[in-house]
């Protein structure tokens, strides 16, 4: 194959990143917006030593299960994948994704695991209750905006579809205050520009708003700016992080500021409120995070203690802690540990402790004391590290609950976790539209006691 080459090409399946992989004289070649069963005329774009990028030019062939996507910059923007793919048909694809990577990177017998499908039921639109944009600089005036596939390159977006509609409203009356200030979005190229991005939660206990402005200095225009924003209904805290680095993958500074109003937002999981600060993760589809901890909760029934890792604000934690007798959270975020205990203070969850450390020392100092009935964990993309790993392994806890945002992590941290069986995985749709799936696998001791 050559670059610009066109080739006549039948898509086989979908890959981890959305897009569709066919096999050109037993090369795989990657197809965005391509799906299975779909015979397609593609222009090579890139060719690898092992395999080949192309883009649709058009089909041949359609699989039923192709939609028109919502969204009218889809193909531009780099934010979903899948919407020109029916959700039923996500919903299957997401589990079949998991299972390929335990059949890679794995040597578990699928036949022994207990899976179960995607739940149907939560919504596919407005579901995220978090945007973080982008802010530019264009005729108009300063703009939010997502970025293309792969690139750096910014698309404007006032409104986003999958962005709950409180955050939609408040971002673009945001955009419209801009206007009346004296203040520029960052450049990369001329280092130029005070603003980096526009962060917006909505609370789906209350439909609060928390708005954090993601700035490269201070500037005294900042404050009169937050005040203005705090008369935007609904508006009731605005706070800015510094991150002085021109050239950075890091959205946040190390540190955030109060400007205006409220320090925290009000959520809600099941029975338990949470009060999140600005930089304090918690899950973007509150429905679906519900679920999941639920899920938890019917595998920890007629045990008494556990530790959670990655434990974040104290989420699954503190649901633990509506069914155990301890448990302790350990996260290295000292915000989101500091947002962890006041939650369990304002829950009469006293139970509950939390410490900030890795995760890997701070569960051998817990090992040392005593061995939990569970370790549950819910690790970043790139999953667990070499010595949690170990540690985990050679714990002797009778069950560990693995919450998985990466099937391909999952299953390499799971093929290294020699001494449990995995007995039974359930995928989720946590970003509908995306090719992004969650997971909760569940592992026993082998040879418990």
């Amino acid at each position: 194959m050559e670059k610009n080459q066109t080739i006549l090409i039948t898509v086989k399946k979908i890959g981890i990143n959305g897009e569709g992989i066919g096999y050109y004289k037993k090369m795989p070649v990657f197809i965005d917006e391509a799906l299975p069963g779909e015979e397609v005329i593609a222009e090579i774009t890139h060719v690898k030593s092992t395999y080949a990028y192309a883009k649709r030019v058009r089909n041949k062939t359609e699989s039923p299960h192709r939609v028109k996507p919502f969204c009218p910059i889809f193909h531009q923007c780099g934010g979903c994948q899948l919407q020109h793919l029916s959700v039923a048909k996500q919903h299957a694809t997401k589990l079949d994704l998991v299972k390929e990577s335990l059949q890679k990177y794995t040597s578990i017998q699928l036949r022994s695991v207990k899976f179960i499908p995607v739940e149907a039921g939560f919504t596919d639109r407005y579901y995220r209750h978090k945007a973080q944009m982008p802010l530019i600089n264009t005729k108009d005036g300063v703009q939010t905006a997502l970025y293309q596939k792969d690139s750096k390159t910014p698309v404007v977006m006032r409104t986003c579809p999958v962005h709950h509609p409180e955050i939609n409203r408040v971002n673009g009356a945001i955009i419209d205050l801009l206007k009346t200030f004296d203040l520029r979005a960052f450049d990369e190229r001329s280092r130029d520009g005070l603003l980096r991005t526009l962060v917006t939660r909505v609370s789906s206990f209350n439909q609060d708003i928390q708005v954090t402005f993601i700035v490269t200095i201070y500037n005294f225009l900042l404050k009169d700016l937050a005040k203005a924003c705090l008369d935007i209904p609904g508006v009731k805290g605005v706070s800015i992080s510094k991150n002085y680095e021109a050239h950075t993958h890091e959205v946040w500074g190390e540190t955030t500021e109060l400007l205006a109003g409220e320090p925290t937002l009000k959520e809600q999981l099941g029975p338990l409120t949470f009060n999140l600060s600005p930089k304090a993760f918690f899950q973007l589809n509150p429905p679906v995070a519900k679920r999941i901890y639920e899920d938890v909760l019917t595998h920890v029934k007629g045990f008494k203690t556990a530790v959670d890792l990655y434990t974040g604000s104290g989420p699954l934690a503190l649901m633990l802690g509506t069914e155990l007798e301890k448990v302790t959270g350990i996260d290295i975020n000292e915000s989101s540990i500091q947002n962890a205990k006041e939650n369990a203070k304002n829950n009469d969850l006293n139970h509950v402790i939390f410490m900030k450390d890795q995760a890997s020392s701070g569960l051998k100092y817990l090992l040392k004391k005593s061995v939990p009935d569970v370790i549950t964990c819910d690790p970043p993309r790139s999953g667990l590290d070499e010595s949690s790993l170990k540690t985990m392994n050679e714990s002797g806890v009778q069950k560990i609950i693995y919450v998985s945002c990466n099937p391909a992590s999952l299953a390499k941290n799971l093929n290294e976790l020699k001494n449990y069986q995995l007995t039974e995985l359930k995928a989720y749709d946590m970003f509908p539209h995306t090719s992004h799936v969650e997971s909760l696998a569940v592992l026993h001791l082998i040879n418990a006691k």
